[in-house]
């Protein structure tokens, strides 16, 4: 089994091991599901995007936010493994570099999870889960913290992702 790419990770889907030394702001993902947190992380990133209202901010931390499901779907297509990219899991941190405001997701730990070898219908289910587990579980609950703190309609959230998934 290939072992999975880290550098690949980082440079392709903003997923990180390392705290940003230059982050503005960090913020456990789990803690974006209170309210009071998902404002702080909006008006702390609404500046750096010079966007003018929270839903602004909302689309764009969703496109961000779409690395995290293609990192997610890169490595169980290419790797065969999962990584835990669960809120839990997660630390957001905003950077400011040359003028230009990233969002990087930093992994707590390291932690991936095997698909099950040489079972064809063990590995959908495998599939089936990770997929409702990180879309129903990580995602989901992310995007209605979003949308009930911007005001931008959870459907534009999720629409986010297509064109990402996309390029």
């Amino acid at each position: 089994m290939l072992k999975l790419d880290f550098d690949k990770l980082e440079k392709r889907f903003s997923i990180s091991l390392l705290k940003q030394e230059n982050a503005i702001y960090s913020v456990a993902a789990i803690d974006l599901l209170k309210p009071e947190e998902m404002r702080k992380f909006v008006d702390q990133y609404a500046p750096l995007i010079k966007a003018l209202d929270a839903t602004a901010v909302a689309a764009y931390f969703a496109g961000w936010f779409a690395n995290v499901a293609l990192a997610l779907q890169y490595s169980v297509s290419v790797y065969n493994t999962a990584l835990d990219l669960s809120l839990a899991n997660l630390t957001v941190e905003l950077v400011q570099d040359e003028g230009y405001a990233q969002i990087i997701f930093c992994l707590d730990r390291w932690q991936e999870q095997d698909a099950p070898a040489n079972d064809d219908q063990g590995r959908v289910q495998w599939l089936n889960g990770v997929y409702a587990d990180f879309y129903g579980e990580t995602v989901k609950p992310l995007f209605t913290s979003l949308s009930a703190v911007s005001g931008l309609p959870i459907g534009q959230l999720w629409g986010q992702f297509p064109t990402k998934l996309y390029y």
